[in-house]
């Protein structure tokens, strides 16, 4: 017997023992550090007193029941805590019996499972949010294609047409609702993690002053700007585009949440994350990150819609409102950047959105991008044209033989590479699609390359899932197009290659 109880006032596990009538009789130590209860505080008391509201009162009668009957209790249960927050428990409770087989009382031995439960969501979670990326992706592929074809069709019908021409104003929408098309598709590859990123070392607090000057045109002033911005703050290796896209859309979410104004708050700070804080927090390294916070005084969110933010087209305004991607875009840009990001809510007292950035040791950020147009020149070289899709041979068929080049298609790299071998002479440029049935873009690349290693070819493509632009050039590929694209932006690329030899 005392080798018994001394087990049980050394075990990792809180065992309690009740009375017949749910009374308590004992608690071990277990008990009191996990619960935050003191073993006074709870002896003669009901057991009831851990009841929160994740249980109906039906599944605490069918417990009481199976233990009146005699039999052992098995499952998950979740308590309260002293300071009121939720425990999960694994718990088996067993009928203790005296002499005459009588139940005179009850052990529960209850394993806290509190962190294993939220590692199993926050995995699923991830899996669901992978899922759904990888399916975005193959959709934005397809879109892309069809876009191609509208915005490319388009612009062909406006070559030589004058403005005050007969559907000239028309073919201008036209090619405008095809971009704003391009557009959202670029937003679902960022949110898949398809989309190329320029990363290079980065001040978090330049980016936030700079869209501070930009949200002073457009938040109402009855919305008070705040910033706290830590001076010595640490450098990370991000794109800079991007992180003014994720502070825009966080900031104008928070303008939303507050229609009759109230207080936004952007906070940068160094932090360093420990064991203590990754373990809990699935797929978090540990090491040093910059922290950037974006907080409102809106009307929040409940626990429900938290548990959907981050999924695409998911959103709680209302219809022609806006895509639903706002937020898909922030979550596969940060975690892009081996970063992630955490929202707290609760209904009428505002949100936070917190962002982990890892910091890297430059103490000079690179800041900065250049973009340049190139204008439309016309040649007379003999292009192969490799895409599956037939209106998309149809399209640059018509538009290089419009641009005085001779053209000709393939439908698949098998064809491709049968024509090459018979046409390499006259072959100028080669431009391929990535993505085919049989032997894709990739293969057909190297496949070309081996015939011959001078080739000048261009892949033109609606993503990059199968490599990143970089090892598409790296591959031997001279240039990579992004469908869908604007003709006097591919004419300029292929002049500038043509011209190079």
């Amino acid at each position: 017997r005392q080798r018994l109880a001394t087990a049980i006032e050394h075990a990792a596990e809180s065992i309690l023992i009740a009375d017949k009538d749910g009374t308590i009789h004992y608690v071990n130590p277990a008990f009191e550090s996990i619960s935050g209860y003191s073993r006074e505080e709870v002896i003669g008391k009901s057991f009831r007193m851990f009841a929160g509201t994740e249980h109906p009162d039906a599944f605490y009668g069918a417990l009481w029941t199976r233990l009146a009957d005699g039999d052992v209790w098995k499952g998950q249960i979740v308590n309260r805590n002293k300071d009121g927050s939720p425990r999960e428990f694994e718990t088996t409770i067993s009928p203790i019996r005296d002499d005459t087989g009588t139940i005179t009382s009850f052990v529960s031995v209850n394993r806290d499972v509190t962190h294993e439960v939220e590692l199993k969501k926050q995995l699923l979670q991830a899996q669901k949010m992978e899922a759904i990326g990888t399916l975005s992706g193959g959709i934005a592929h397809d879109f892309n294609n069809i876009l191609q074809a509208v915005l490319g069709y388009g612009e062909l019908l406006l070559l030589g047409k004058k403005k005050d021409d007969r559907g000239y104003r028309e073919l201008l929408e036209i090619i405008g609702a095809a971009k704003k098309g391009a557009e959202l598709i670029q937003q679902l590859l960022t949110f898949s993690r398809k989309q190329e990123s320029n990363r290079r070392p980065l001040d978090l607090n330049y980016e936030v002053l700079q869209v501070r000057r930009l949200l002073a045109r457009t938040i109402p002033k009855m919305i008070e700007i705040e910033l706290h911005l830590n001076d010595e703050l640490r450098i990370v290796n991000a794109d800079a585009v991007q992180m003014q896209q994720t502070l825009m859309n966080l900031t104008l979410n928070a303008k939303d949440a507050m229609p009759d104004g109230g207080k936004l708050t952007i906070a940068t700070d160094n932090v360093t994350l420990d064991e203590a804080y990754g373990k809990p927090h699935f797929g978090v390294d540990c090491g040093d990150y910059v922290r950037l916070s974006i907080s409102d005084t809106g009307h929040g969110m409940d626990r429900e819609t938290l548990e959907h933010i981050f999924e695409p087209f998911f959103s709680t305004k209302g219809p022609g409102s806006g895509t639903g991607l706002g937020l898909a875009m922030v979550y596969g840009i940060i975690s892009a950047h081996d970063g992630f990001v955490t929202c707290s809510s609760e209904p009428e007292k505002g949100t936070c959105f917190q962002i982990y950035l890892p910091a890297i040791k430059q103490v000079a950020p690179m800041v900065g991008n250049q973009d340049g147009r190139v204008a439309v020149e016309r040649g007379q070289e003999t292009i192969l044209l490799v895409d599956d899709e037939e209106y998309i041979r149809d399209l640059g068929n018509q538009v290089l033989t419009a641009h005085g080049y001779q053209v000709i298609t393939a439908a698949d790299g098998e064809n491709a590479l049968e024509l090459y071998r018979k046409e390499h002479y006259r072959i100028d440029l080669v431009i391929l699609d990535l993505i085919m049935p049989g032997m894709g873009g990739n293969r057909c690349l190297q496949e070309i390359l081996a015939m011959n290693p001078r080739a000048r070819v261009i892949i033109a493509s609606g993503h990059a899932a199968q490599g990143s632009e970089r090892e598409i050039l790296r591959g031997g590929a001279r240039a990579f197009v992004r469908k869908p694209f604007e003709i006097a932006h591919l004419l300029g690329i292929m002049r500038e290659i043509l011209d190079s030899a």
